[in-house]
């Protein structure tokens, strides 16, 4: 059983997408990184470790993203519905019946989104970290980490390797207008859980946070 990793791109919806693939099981699964992140970046211990005789394991960099540039990152307001878009085509375009997903932080938010807009195509699911609002609080935490020079040398150094320069530009104040794009102009309240009614889970683990009174997604699909 092979276990190399082929990088390569390919063509989708206007744009030239990079992944990597490895192992030859009949499973195949896509794993979708977090905000800057890419398949190496995000996900190297998995394109490692994960079974390469069960799974077909593609890693991909979402569209301005990682080696998935030209273009540059943007944030049009409907952002994370053409990352799940750009996403299941890939992988109809590497000719994948069916596939289960793997997401954390924006790669959750986007699995989520594909799976109530394609759910016939989507076999299971694995989301952590992913978001069902922004409090303030967590606007002001985001605002606090733009600035790169203050970030853990594990967090920043791949990063830096995969960017250079350009990395302060995604995260200078201003350049990216991340949380207002994903979560609307002015709006606390979420935008994408009310689309996930039409996807049928045959298990959810929800994190509830009395704190925060967080609430499942589900409670605000009524």
């Amino acid at each position: 059983m092979s276990t190399s990793v082929t990088s390569a791109k390919v063509a989708v919806n206007g744009v030239h997408l990079h992944y990597q693939r490895t192992g030859e099981g009949e499973h195949a699964v896509l794993l979708l990184p977090g905000m800057l992140g890419s398949g190496e970046t995000d996900f190297g211990p998995q394109i490692k470790n994960l079974n390469k005789k069960l799974f077909t394991v593609v890693a991909w960099d979402p569209r301005g993203y990682g080696h998935s540039r030209p273009p540059d990152r943007d944030f049009p307001l409907d952002f994370f519905e053409r990352d799940a878009k750009d996403a299941v085509d890939l992988m109809k375009t590497l000719k994948f019946k069916k596939v289960s997903l793997l997401g954390w932080s924006d790669g959750g938010i986007t699995a989520l989104i594909a799976a109530a807009r394609y759910p016939s195509y989507i076999n299971k699911m694995v989301i952590w970290g992913a978001n069902a609002y922004v409090t303030e609080e967590d606007e002001t935490i985001y605002q606090g980490i733009r600035d790169v020079s203050k970030w853990s040398e594990r967090t920043r150094k791949p990063l830096e390797t995969l960017y250079g320069e350009y990395l302060s530009a995604l995260a200078a104040p201003g350049s990216v207008p991340h949380l207002n794009r994903a979560w609307g102009e002015g709006s606390s309240g979420p935008t994408f859980p009310c689309r996930l009614h039409t996807q049928t889970c045959e298990r959810v683990t929800v994190a509830f946070d009395a704190r925060r009174q967080t609430q499942p997604a589900s409670t605000f699909c009524k």
